[in-house]
C-alpha cells in the first residue's frame, strides 16, 4: 500500500533545507513557515496535499526525515500563478530559459486558452510539477539557481510582488511550492530558492555558499578596471584577471586543493606573465569588508603547466601546515585568490565581431565532482574593408594600383615625438590669424599602408578597435585618376547586456552612415575616382582668381566710359 501510494506522488526538491523529524499530518492543518536572520519574498507557485502513508503521517526516508512530497492528483496552480496571464508568462519564460534542461521539460508544457473546449486547469498545474522534477533530474545547482531568478522574473513581469514575510516571523501557509526571495543576499544563486513546504520546521536560513565561486574578466584596454568583454586590436597585449571566492567553511576544513584550466581562443598568444596573489577580507564597523592588499604567492607553492593557449595552475595542498611558508592555510571563507596574466591578440584564428575571442576558466576543487564552476571573458577586433572603383564608369569596376594608408587618432601623450610623418599626422591649433601654433590638436596613428606593389583593389584592415580613423590615398590608380580626399570615419559598436556579443557594427562619416555585419564585424566602403579635368575648391586658387580678374576689368571698363562721356560733355 505504501509504494503504491508513494508512485501516485512527485517527488520536489527540497532546495534550502531538509526539515528534521517527522510530522504527523492532520486534515486541514496547515504548517508553519518561519524564515531566520533575512526577510523573505514568497510565492506560492503550486498547491498540493502532502503525501502520506496508509497511518497519515507524511512520508519520510531512511533516515526519517520528511520527503517533501505532494501527492501528485492533488497538485493545482497557487496564488502566484493563479490566472490565466501569470500561467501563460510563467510557461513562456521557461520555454525561453536559458538552462536547455529547462527548455527540454518545458517543451511539452502547454496552456490552453482560457475559453478552450475541455480545458483542464489543474493538469496543466500537473504537468508544470513534472516539467520541474524533470529539471531537478537533469539540471546542475548552478542551472537550478538560474531557473529559480527567471521565473522570478516571469513573476514580475505579471506584476506580482510577492508576500514579505519578515526575518525571525512564523507564518501558517497552506502546503505547496514556493519560491522564497532573500531579499538580503547579493549573490544571485543564493538569493532564489524552490521549496517544497508540507510541515512545521526548523527556521529557513538563508542560503550559504559552501562552494567557491570563479570569475574571469579582461582589463579594459589603456585603463584599469576589468570587464567581462572589451575590445583589443591586433597585436595588443590583453590582460586577464581570474579570481576565486573561497566557500563558507574552508576555514574549518582540514584539507583542500584547486586547480585552474583555463582555455583561449586560437587567436591569443601563449600565456605570459603569470601572477597568483591572495586577497585577506575584514570586517569593518559598519560591516563592509575590506580587502587587504594582494600578497604575491611565491611560484614554489603551486603548479604551473603553460600550454600554447591556456594554461592549468595547480594548488594541491592548501591547508597543509607542513609546507613551509603556505600562503593558503590561514585564508578565511570569503577570501580570494587572483591569477592575472597576459596574452596577444594575433591574426590567426581571429574571430572578428559576433560573440568575441572567448577565454575560458574552470575551478576544479576538493569535492567538487561534475560541477565545476566556469566563466568567461571576451576580446572583441574589427575589420574596415575599402574598395577601389572607377566612378567614371557606371558599372563601378574595381581599380587597382593605388596606394593607401589608415590611421587611427590617438589622445596626445606629452614628451613623445610625433615628428616621423611616415608614422604620425599631426594637427596643431589655430592662432586669431588661422595659423598653426605649436600646441597638438589632434594625432593619428598609422594603422597600415598598402602600396603599389600590394597591386589590389580591395584594402583590408583587419583587427580594429572602434574610434575615429582617417584613410589616405597616398597615390590614386594609375590610368589618369584623380586623387581623394581624405576620408574621416568613425568606427560605432554596440553591445548586449553584459557585453558579450556585438549587436550592432557601423561606420559614421560626413556624408552618411554605413551598416556593417555585425556578426562577421566587417564593414565596407567603396572609395570612388574619376577621371577628367576637377576644379580646385575651397582652399585652392580655383577659379576665384579669374573672377576676381574680371570683375576688375568691368569695373575699369565701366570708370573709362564714364569719363569718356564726362569729356564729351565737357567740350559740348
Amino acid at each position: 500500500m505504501k509504494t503504491m501510494k508513494k508512485a501516485l506522488c512527485l517527488i520536489l526538491a527540497l532546495v534550502m533545507i531538509a526539515a528534521l523529524g517527522v510530522s504527523a499530518w492532520a486534515t486541514n492543518t496547515i504548517p508553519n513557515m518561519a524564515v531566520n536572520t533575512h526577510n523573505f519574498l514568497v510565492f506560492q507557485l503550486l498547491t498540493g496535499e502532502p503525501a502520506t502513508d496508509e497511518d497519515g503521517n507524511l512520508i519520510t526516508d531512511a533516515d526519517g526525515n520528511v520527503t517533501k512530497e505532494l501527492q501528485t492528483e492533488t497538485i493545482a496552480w497557487g496564488s502566484a500563478l493563479n490566472t490565466y496571464a501569470k500561467q501563460t508568462a510563467f510557461v513562456n519564460a521557461m520555454k525561453a530559459s536559458t538552462v536547455q534542461a529547462v527548455k527540454d521539460a518545458f517543451a511539452a508544457v502547454n496552456i490552453a486558452a482560457e475559453d478552450a473546449e475541455g480545458k483542464d486547469s489543474q493538469k496543466e498545474a500537473q504537468a508544470v510539477a513534472q516539467a520541474l522534477y524533470s529539471v531537478k533530474q537533469n539540471a546542475s545547482a548552478t542551472e537550478w539557481a538560474t531557473m529559480a531568478k527567471e521565473i522570478k522574473t516571469a513573476l514580475q513581469s505579471t506584476g506580482d510582488a510577492g508576500l514579505r514575510q519578515e526575518a525571525g516571523s512564523t507564518v501558517a501557509r497552506d502546503t505547496g511550492y514556493y519560491l522564497l526571495e532573500d531579499e538580503a543576499a547579493t549573490d544571485e544563486t543564493l538569493k532564489y530558492n524552490l521549496y517544497t513546504h508540507v510541515d512545521d520546521q526548523n527556521p529557513i536560513n538563508p542560503k550559504t555558499k559552501d562552494t567557491p565561486d570563479v570569475e574571469k574578466e579582461v582589463k579594459v584596454k589603456d585603463g584599469d578596471e576589468y570587464v567581462k568583454g572589451t575590445e583589443y586590436a591586433v597585436g595588443d597585449t590583453v590582460e586577464f584577471k581570474i579570481t576565486a571566492t573561497l566557500p563558507e567553511g574552508y576555514e574549518n576544513k582540514s584539507n583542500y586543493y584547486m586547480i585552474f584550466t583555463d582555455t583561449q581562443d586560437n587567436a591569443f598568444s601563449k600565456p605570459d606573465n603569470i601572477v597568483v596573489q591572495t586577497i585577506h577580507y575584514t570586517t569593518a564597523e559598519d560591516g563592509t569588508r575590506v580587502p587587504s592588499e594582494p600578497v604575491t604567492v611565491d611560484p614554489s607553492m603551486y603548479a604551473a603547466n603553460v600550454t600554447e593557449h591556456g594554461f592549468t595552475i595547480e594548488i594541491l595542498r592548501m591547508k597543509d601546515a607542513e609546507v613551509a611558508g603556505n600562503p593558503f592555510i590561514n585564508l578565511s571563507d570569503g577570501d580570494e585568490i587572483v591569477i592575472t596574466y597576459t596574452a596577444t591578440l594575433t591574426s590567426d584564428g581571429l574571430i572578428l565581431g559576433g560573440t568575441g575571442n572567448t577565454n575560458k576558466v574552470e575551478l576544479d576543487y576538493t569535492g567538487a565532482g561534475d560541477d565545476k564552476p566556469t566563466d568567461t571573458a571576451k576580446v572583441f577586433t574589427f575589420e574596415f574593408d575599402a574598395n577601389k572603383v572607377d566612378g567614371s564608369n557606371a558599372e563601378k569596376p574595381t581599380l587597382k594600383g593605388a596606394e593607401f594608408s589608415l590611421y587611427k587618432k590617438i589622445k596626445p601623450v606629452e614628451g613623445t615625438d610625433y615628428s616621423d610623418e611616415n608614422k604620425y599626422i599631426v594637427e596643431y591649433t589655430k592662432d586669431s590669424d588661422g595659423n598653426d601654433t605649436t600646441e597638438i590638436a589632434a594625432v593619428y596613428e598609422l594603422v597600415k599602408a598598402y602600396t603599389k606593389a600590394d597591386d589590389t583593389a580591395e584594402f583590408k584592415f583587419e583587427g580594429l578597435t572602434t574610434g575615429e580613423y582617417r584613410l589616405v590615398e597616398v597615390n590614386p590608380p594609375e590610368g589618369g585618376y584623380n586623387p581623394i580626399d581624405p576620408i574621416d570615419f568613425t568606427l560605432v559598436a554596440e553591445y548586449n547586456s553584459d557585453n558579450t556579443e556585438v549587436t550592432v557594427l557601423k561606420l559614421q562619416k560626413a556624408s552618411g552612415n554605413v551598416d556593417g555585419n555585425a556578426a562577421d564585424g566587417k564593414v565596407t566602403i567603396d572609395v570612388e575616382n574619376f577621371k577628367g579635368v576637377v576644379l580646385p575648391e575651397t582652399g585652392g586658387i580655383g577659379t576665384t582668381i579669374f573672377y576676381l580678374g574680371g570683375a576688375v576689368l568691368l569695373l575699369g571698363a565701366v570708370v573709362l566710359l564714364i569719363t569718356k562721356r564726362r569729356a564729351r560733355f565737357d567740350e559740348d
